[in-house]
This record gives C-alpha cells, sequence and structure tokens, in this order.
C-alpha cells in the first residue's frame, strides 16, 4: 500500500481498538490495546511515545515526561490470567502501559512511581516470579528515559534482559 494509505489503516485500526477499550469488560485490560503502538515506536522514526499516543488519539491516560523500560520473559504460553491486576496492585496506580508480546511483557514504568516506591523492581520481580513460575525466563530494566527516548530504554532493557536470562537465578538486570 502507498504510505498514505498505510497510514489510513492504522488510523482505521486505531479507531476500532479505542471502540473496543470503551467496554467496561475489558477496561482495567486497556494497556494490551496499545500493543500496536508499541509495534510503531520500535520499528519506526517516530520514537516519541507522547507523540506517538496523541497521533492515534489515545490518551485516556496521563503520559508521564519520563519511564523507565521493564521487559519481563516467559516461555511462550497463554496467559489469561490476572496478571494486569496483579501489577496493577503492586504499582498502587494506573499510571503504566503494559505491553504484551508472545514470549514477553514490556512494561512502562513512570519515573514517579520508580522514585516513590523504593522496592518496587524487587516487588515485581518476586510477582512475576510467582506468576509465571517454571516460565520465568527474567528480567531487564532500562534506566529512566524521557518519552523521546523510550525506544532506546527499550533496547537498553532488552541487553539487560539478556544477562538476567545468562544468570544462574535469572536475577532482574
Amino acid at each position: 500500500l502507498p504510505r498514505e494509505m498505510g497510514m489510513k489503516v492504522q488510523q482505521i485500526l486505531a479507531t476500532l481498538k479505542f471502540e473496543i477499550i470503551k467496554s467496561d469488560a475489558i477496561a482495567q485490560t486497556v494497556n494490551r490495546y496499545y500493543d500496536f503502538i508499541f509495534d510503531e515506536l520500535i520499528e519506526s522514526d517516530q520514537t516519541d511515545f507522547r507523540k506517538l499516543m496523541q497521533k492515534y488519539g489515545l490518551l485516556n491516560k496521563p503520559i508521564a515526561d519520563s519511564y523507565c523500560v521493564l521487559i519481563v520473559a516467559h516461555s511462550p504460553q497463554n496467559f489469561q490470567d490476572n496478571l494486569y491486576d496483579q501489577v496493577l496492585a503492586a504499582l498502587g496506580t494506573v499510571s503504566f502501559f503494559m505491553f504484551e508480546r508472545k514470549n514477553q511483557f514490556i512494561l512502562f514504568l513512570p519515573q514517579q512511581i520508580v522514585d516513590t516506591k523504593r522496592n518496587i523492581f524487587s516487588v515485581l520481580e518476586m510477582m512475576f516470579r510467582n506468576f509465571f513460575k517454571e516460565q520465568y525466563q527474567g528480567i531487564g530494566v532500562s534506566d529512566i528515559m524521557t518519552t523521546e527516548q523510550v525506544r532506546h530504554g527499550y533496547f537498553d532493557a532488552a541487553k539487560a534482559l539478556k544477562v538476567s536470562q545468562l544468570s544462574v537465578d535469572r536475577k532482574s538486570t
């Protein structure tokens, strides 16, 4: 498709997904419907998370100025359980974004959460270990990145994840 048509198709998909997230039944898992934005963030030149959210008109949540990227790896398996609810309870806020992949969950944690909850990474690591059990494969964490740098934060977290996966106890890195 020509670029303009491709963009229109993406906008239509975004609108459809936005209509889906208005449903009360799936309002809690709204983050999973942002997965296509994560794909564009990683695969395109448009690397500003805030601008991508604005582009698709999906600003249901406040966008923080900076995020820490956390990647949790697991063996491929369908998880239809309440992982989002557990992350929500651990963080005590809905001001995060969670993206689901075949063998990963990616979280964008606002700097405010990281700064105010000193042991948040150990709490999340324990929660993910308990949730995934033998499917748990490790956690990679980036430094704090601005919305313009979140893409780089993802790649930094992916490198840290590789180190975590090579460690004996797969401790978060």
